[in-house]
């Protein structure tokens, strides 16, 4: 089956980096690692969650939404994929890594899928010891393992880790884009205005915004213009408590 000929993922935007995954799923050329990267609110959680449900998927009609793989996937109940981190916590620990170690080896005698998927947000906050314990599963890793790593600034994961996967990076969608996706939501011309320049591109700070903050952000953009434009002092460290 031909890329052209399969049913279309449900991600906006970021092409490319579709056709590339959908490509390696149809061929059986699946990396055994991953890191998706990019700002926050890009679409890296969604496009992972489609990819493992690309892997995952029971039927011959890929993305079917209703065999018993699709449907675990959909309620959080799949067996075969654990996410990472566990906690709220600031940091990835190494308790947590190689918990997730043992979910990837125990899953590739008792999976029946035959892949086994670990997505780990914010793969920045690796404590030394935790990555240098999924370094070690990364260098050999189980047979049908899946590693997904989601991460803002690539250039914080460990260079160790990075080197050891394949790298797929999301940017902001076009102007042209952003005003298209936004159409489904059916706003007020002025409110779409707004959310279109405050979200710069991005999908999911656009819905931030249309959930509950869209009149709490412009009012600390006003007062930061303001702050601006007086003889006030903002540093980038301020800078940053307010965008």
């Amino acid at each position: 089956m031909s890329v052209s000929k399969q049913r279309p993922w449900p991600v906006y935007g970021h092409e490319k980096q579709v056709q590339l995954l959908q490509q390696a799923c149809l061929s059986g050329q699946v990396a055994q690692a991953y890191i998706i990267y990019g700002l926050r609110g890009l679409g890296k959680k969604h496009l992972a969650s489609v990819l493992v449900k690309e892997l995952l998927c029971q039927s011959k009609s890929l993305n079917c939404d209703k065999c018993f793989s699709c449907v675990r996937l959909k309620k959080n109940l799949h067996p075969d994929v654990m996410h990472l981190p566990l906690t709220a916590s600031q940091s990835i620990s190494v308790d947590e890594v190689r918990l997730a170690n043992q979910f990837l080896h125990f899953s590739a005698l008792n999976s029946g899928s035959g892949r086994r998927c670990l997505i780990i947000d914010r793969a920045e906050r690796f404590t030394d010891a935790a990555a240098n314990a999924m370094l070690k599963t990364l260098e050999d890793p189980p047979t049908g393992a899946i590693i997904i790593l989601l991460a803002e600034k690539i250039s914080q994961v460990p260079a160790t880790v990075r080197s050891r996967c394949q790298l797929i990076k999301l940017l902001p969608l076009s102007q042209r884009q952003m005003q298209s996706w936004i159409k489904q939501f059916n706003l007020a011309p002025e409110i779409e205005e707004t959310v279109l320049g405050l979200s710069l591109g991005r999908p999911g700070r656009a819905l931030d915004l249309l959930a509950d903050n869209l009149e709490q952000y412009q009012l600390r953009m006003e007062r930061l213009l303001s702050w601006m434009s007086s003889d006030s002092v903002i540093t980038f460290q301020n800078l940053k408590l307010w965008l």
